[in-house]
């Protein structure tokens, strides 16, 4: 029969495989007992101490389901100079590799643990089964964590999934340069490295957990898990697509083989699969089609995609029954997530580690109304919206990854005023707007006290703080010292000409204010600066002129963030050109340039804006910048027959697409037993807020419950898109006190 599923069609990129037997497959694969690598231990910076020897450890290198032989086995410590930087090869005094079973043993003391590192062990060369020579393609990975939770009990099983989880979830880390590494492991350069800068062995060290997530290092099998279990949808079918493809390769002859020169050739002229990973892990929108077609006899490693889009890998989060609408990241990887009637501290594997279901305003306990937006100030404190509840409430932050936070501490009442946006400055401010009212301050030592300021219009969803308090910003002087801070007003603006519309009230503006200059008041919230609006948009102070084709620059705004450059990045949410038949959502791109005599009229002629679409952008509603100042969004559809639609759009910060026209969500996976068909995909339903974090995970907050197949209730949960942006600097307000917002950490 057809699939009920028509968006899902068979062999769009030529990846179907063959149809799984009625009684399923299985791994097949008997493996030793033991222990998986430790992630417990998660450091923001290298540990003090001094080396210490290493514990005997074991393991098997696989080829998909046939054992290497003769496989070169080699532990590295992470880089720590720098992104990519060159990692250290910590077995020196001898040779090791694998038997005629793929097994192999680190003695004891045939390795020393430098203080502090983190580790990941490779496989490279050896005999996949062949019987006669070798394949020198073969570069296989397992991520493992801090070299001195290894223990006599740990097992590594290495092969293709390990290397694909390891490789996806430390993709920002890594680079391809130097010798092959199967020709290099004693003592040579290594080609495939993976380092951090000395100020994000954090961001590492989580994406190290993450991998173990992804795949269970002990028994090569996916999905793995985190402490609580709370982990859904790891996209099983997807990571065996990756993993299969790197068979072809590694059960060959080697590089002259067809699996391998067409991976190699698609993934600029790789010499080992770990590099061709790595190259389809930051590049997963390249060669799709001619990677995903290459023939894959008997795939070792099932279900596998039906469909593939792109080579992104995702997860969910499951939080309660209730649907989040907002994601913020603290400096340790754990994520704030508001969700409506509760709010959630997760760590960066995704463990609950707080739930907070109430808070204390007035004397009295308050449930949540409806926990909207939340920021975090520099001491990983948090500040959420309760919208309906007609509060900002602060909560005391956690010290330490997966550490409980220390419950609130602040809430204010707004009365009878709709609060909408929330952002930090860099000074600990905290900023939020009101719906058709003002933009609020609440100044760091005077938390209980609002002072009304600039003046909102209809549905302010966005409010964001910029970096004009750099003293190298040509806005230093306008700002006098301080930041200027924008609330984004989504409706209010009438008789605009918007695309394809000659008359509209969904014309949109941004309220514009001072933040507090260091010590001082400044002008202080209290004195507004300006509201620029489009060209029609009566009572703006500062009217910014229509693009080139007449229409407006802020076309039903809703999130808005600032880039590394000190540009606003503003959502869009209606037509940007006169073609209605073409793309209705976009980016609007403003570019600051105030003098130092800036006044609210000339406001107009010291910012100018550029417009970008495409890369799969529908119903986008929140932005995230990553640390190399490119853009996210996730886009909010919701699902049919069942099945989640939503994706992940992405754009360089010169506006060119980093998505499809498909937007991104990996790979699909659908079966038919007699009338009934299954289809499994990224789960992104009614996206709303985004956030990334140190090890550039894509954080996406679903704001609508989504009820699994085989489930008896709906559940709320958070998607994450592994390693696919670029490690940024959190929280956001740390990287505007010091400068480095949207920059790597």
């Amino acid at each position: 029969m057809t699939s009920k599923f028509q968006l899902y069609k068979k062999d769009a990129h030529n990846v179907a495989r063959k149809a799984l037997t009625a009684a399923g497959a299985t791994l097949g694969m008997l493996l030793a007992t033991g222990c998986a690598a430790n992630f417990s231990a998660l450091s923001n910076s290298l540990p003090d101490g001094a080396a210490t020897a290493g514990s005997a450890i074991g393991g098997r290198a696989f080829g998909g389901q046939q054992p290497i032989s003769g496989a070169l086995i080699q532990l590295y410590a992470v880089g720590t100079t720098g992104y990519g930087s060159t990692a250290t090869p910590l077995i020196t005094g001898t040779t090791i590799k694998t038997n005629v079973n793929g097994g192999f043993t680190l003695p004891t003391n045939s390795y020393t643990c430098p203080a502090g590192s983190y580790v990941y062990i490779t496989a490279t060369g050896g005999d996949p089964g062949l019987g006669t020579g070798t394949n020198s393609s073969i570069a296989l990975m397992a991520a493992l964590g801090l070299c001195s939770n290894l223990t006599s009990t740990t097992f590594i099983n290495i092969n293709e999934l390990t290397t694909v989880a390891g490789v996806w979830s430390m993709a920002q880390f890594g680079s391809t340069t130097g010798t092959a590494l199967s020709g290099s492991a004693y003592p040579a350069t290594p080609s495939d490295s993976f380092g951090t800068s000395a100020t994000n062995t954090q961001g590492i060290a989580n994406a190290m957990a993450i991998a173990n997530v992804l795949v269970n290092t002990t028994t090569g099998t996916t999905p793995g898990t985190n402490t609580t279990g709370n982990v859904w949808n790891v996209e099983t079918w997807h990571l065996n697509t990756l993993a299969d493809i790197l068979a072809a390769c590694v059960n060959s002859a080697g590089a002259n083989a067809s699996a391998c020169s067409t991976l190699f050739t698609n993934t600029n002229s790789a010499t080992d699969t770990l590099q061709a990973a790595l190259y389809m892990a930051k590049n997963p929108t390249s060669n799709v089609a001619a990677i995903a077609a290459i023939p894959i006899p008997s795939a070792p490693f099932v279900p596998y995609d039906t469909t593939v889009n792109d080579f992104t890998i995702g997860l969910s989060y499951q939080t309660g029954t209730l649907a989040p609408r907002f994601v913020a990241i603290d400096q340790f990887g754990n994520a704030w997530v508001v969700g409506n009637t509760n709010v959630y501290e997760l760590d960066p594997t995704g463990n609950v580690i707080s739930t907070i279901p109430s808070y204390t305003l007035n004397g009295a306990s308050t449930a949540w109304k409806t926990a909207y937006q939340v920021a975090l100030d520099t001491a990983n404190n948090a500040w959420i919206i309760d919208q309906s509840g007609f509060s900002v409430v602060g909560i005391t932050g956690s010290n330490a990854t997966g550490a409980a936070n220390g419950g609130v501490s602040t809430a204010v009442s707004t009365g009878t005023l709709t609060p909408e946006g929330i952002a930090v400055d860099g000074s600990n401010n905290v900023w939020y707007s009101t719906n058709s009212s003002k933009l609020y301050e609440l100044a760091k030592g005077a938390y209980t006290t609002p002072v009304a300021g600039a003046t909102t219009t209809v549905l302010p969803y966005g409010v964001a703080v910029d970096l004009s308090n750099n003293p190298s910003s040509p806005n230093y002087a306008a700002s006098n010292g301080g930041s200027f801070v924008y609330a984004v007003n989504q409706q209010g603006c009438s008789g605009l000409t918007l695309g394809g519309t000659t008359t509209s009230t969904y014309g949109g503006s941004m309220t514009m204010a001072y933040t507090t200059a260091g010590t001082s008041t400044a002008a202080g919230a209290a004195t507004a600066l300006s509201t620029i609006g489009d060209a029609a948009c009566a009572g703006a102070a500062s009217k910014v002129a229509n693009n080139s084709a007449g229409y407006a620059p802020l076309s039903t705004p809703a999130g808005i963030a600032v880039d590394n450059g000190n540009n606003l990045w503003v959502i869009d949410q209606n037509y940007t050109t006169a073609d209605t038949s073409g793309p209705k959502y976009s980016l609007t791109k403003f570019s600051e340039n105030y003098s130092a005599s800036l006044a609210a009229a000339s406001v107009n002629s010291e910012i100018s804006f550029a417009s970008y679409s495409g890369a799969g952008l529908s119903t986008p509603w929140y932005l995230a910048i990553d640390g190399a100042s490119a853009v996210w969004t996730a886009n909010s559809q919701g699902t049919t027959s069942g099945v989640p639609g939503g994706t992940v759009s992405a754009f360089t910060n010169a506006g060119a697409a980093l998505s499809p026209t498909t937007g991104l969500y990996g790979g699909v996976y659908s079966s038919t037993v007699g009338t009934t068909t299954t289809t499994s995909k990224r789960t992104i339903v009614s996206a709303r807020g985004v956030a990334v974090d140190p090890s550039g995970n894509l954080w996406v907050a679903n704001s609508a419950t989504f009820t699994p197949s085989g489930a008896s209730s709906a559940i709320g949960f958070v998607t994450v898109m592994v390693g696919a942006a670029t490690p940024t600097v959190t929280p956001l307000s740390r990287g505007i006190a010091n400068y480095t917002l949207a920059s790597k950490p």
